[in-house]
């Protein structure tokens, strides 16, 4: 391995990342890097600078490179390049090829979304296997702009304004972060290292790149030539300030844990004293909220502001019982005086892992044929009519079928109320109300106001992902079938 640099008008690149390497305790002694390489500009820079200061930070490197599919032949060209260089410089490498399209297609994801969870796994397998320490990612400045930028305008609060992390997950690195694109650029030149252009990153089919290639540049152009530092700086600032909330939060949530959350909720589950949670200010109370569910869960990926808002207004306002299900099978529950904060089972599936907050649902009318989407969860219904009798055959609970002729319009998607009955299906026509229906199936007391029921001016066609009635069933003279399936994400 030998140290890149070719002139001397290049060291201060080399200075400031191993500046902010020391200044933020990125790496050290006895490291071992696994540096994020995908051939672009930004990597092969980061690669540089590493192979340049790993002597005088005493750690070791190793490459790691992911062929997502989505180029075909292309893409295992740049496999091919990655390899010639990793052995140029004498340097280990894992390279290795994943179908990211069909991941994509089969999970219902974008093609960002797939390429992001896929390359993420990919990298801290390699780490596992090669004893790697740190995952060196090569972000820079301008990536840290287009993001705030990018999170503005989708609406994130100071948590997603503070930006990309200089540390993040225990083990990710950036160490580019304070350098921009043209010194990246400018040190690729001077130095005569080869590197690899990626034309989706041209295409304004994506937001960022459009942040990236029109609405930066005209920012930068007519209102404010630092744009990029500025974003930069407040990205900076809101990190900090994000840091101090969390830690105070953190402090406040151990001073509100009931005493008898450990031996009463299991491993992990937490209790909440609501009268000690009521009397903080709102901003401490959202951050509480996440400080418990990354306690609980591990982590707040794909925690939303709307979802930590929906569990305020059922603290303050919401019948006791009622529940929110977060991502990661999070159940946030409020007790009589108490929010309890508890990993869920999976009584049922399909409404469970949509992240499905359904206590506070109102009466939505399902068109026929159409769709209704239950906000804030990812979930949406999907009513459509297919010819003569037609039997749900797809995964238990996401779908249901019944004869049209059997009832009327409107259809409507609703919680439970007093008195429901149903006519479950398999039982002969005998009639049953809904409240000893969820006895009989031992579903908790609190989750019973959680679960949709699909319903006409005749009655309950379904209790959602639980149990049909037997009037409005599939028969063999059925002449026209509504097909009604709970579906996940907008897929």
């Amino acid at each position: 391995m030998s140290r890149v640099l070719s002139s001397m008008r290049l060291e201060p690149i080399i200075s400031k990342v191993k500046g902010e390497i020391v200044k933020n305790s990125l790496i050290s002694a006895g490291d071992r890097v696994v540096v994020a390489l995908s051939g672009g500009p930004d990597s092969m820079a980061m690669l540089h600078i590493l192979t340049g200061l790993y002597q005088e930070l005493d750690i070791s490197l190793h490459i790691a490179h992911l062929d997502h599919q989505f180029r075909g032949i292309q893409s295992q060209k740049d496999s091919e390049f990655i390899r010639s260089y990793a052995d140029r410089l004498c340097l280990p490498a894992t390279i290795e090829s994943i179908d990211v399209p069909s991941f994509a297609r089969k999970n219902r994801l974008s093609a960002q979304a797939a390429a992001r969870e896929i390359r993420y796994k990919f990298l801290f397998k390699v780490a596992r296997e090669v004893g790697g320490t740190k995952i060196a990612l090569g972000h820079t400045s301008n990536d840290q702009a287009e993001t705030v930028l990018a999170r503005l305008l989708r609406g994130a609060g100071s948590r997603g304004l503070s930006g990309i992390p200089v540390y993040g997950r225990g083990m990710i690195i950036r160490p580019l972060l304070s350098v921009s694109r043209a010194e990246i650029m400018d040190y690729l030149n001077q130095s005569n290292i080869p590197f690899l252009n990626d034309p989706t990153n041209e295409k304004p089919i994506y937001l960022r790149n459009r942040i990236r290639h029109e609405l930066l540049p005209f920012l930068a152009e007519r209102y404010s030539p630092g744009i990029y530092d500025i974003l930069n700086r407040e990205a900076e600032i809101l990190c900090r300030e994000n840091e101090f909330l969390s830690q105070y939060a953190s402090g406040i949530l151990d001073d509100i844990i009931s005493d008898s959350s450990a031996g009463s909720l299991g491993e992990g589950g937490l209790e909440l004293d609501l009268g000690l949670f009521s009397m903080h200010h709102i901003a401490v109370k959202r951050r509480v909220i996440l400080e418990a569910v990354r306690r609980v869960k591990g982590d707040i990926d794909n925690i939303s502001f709307v979802q930590i808002d929906e569990t305020l207004r059922m603290a303050d306002n919401g019948r006791t019982g009622a529940v929110i299900i977060f991502p990661g099978r999070v159940r946030i529950r409020r007790g009589y005086n108490r929010i309890i904060v508890s990993l869920g089972g999976d009584l049922v599936p399909s409404l469970r892992q949509s992240a499905l907050c359904i206590g506070e649902v109102r009466t939505l009318v399902l068109p026929v044929p159409g769709r209704v989407s239950l906000k804030p969860s990812l979930m949406e219904i999907e009513a459509s009519i297919m010819e003569g009798p037609c039997i749900y055959s797809g995964g238990a609970g996401k779908g249901a079928s019944f004869d049209l002729e059997m009832f009327s319009s409107p259809l409507f998607i609703r919680n439970r109320r007093r008195g429901d009955i149903l006519y479950p299906l398999g039982m002969g026509g005998k009639k049953k109300k809904l409240h000893d229906i969820f006895i009989d199936m031992k579903i908790p007391l609190e989750e019973r106001g959680g679960i949709p029921l699909l319903v006409s001016p005749e009655g309950i066609l379904w209790v959602m992902g639980v149990r049909q009635d037997e009037r409005f069933k599939v028969r063999d003279n059925t002449k026209r079938t509504l097909l009604v399936k709970i579906l996940r994400g907008g897929d």
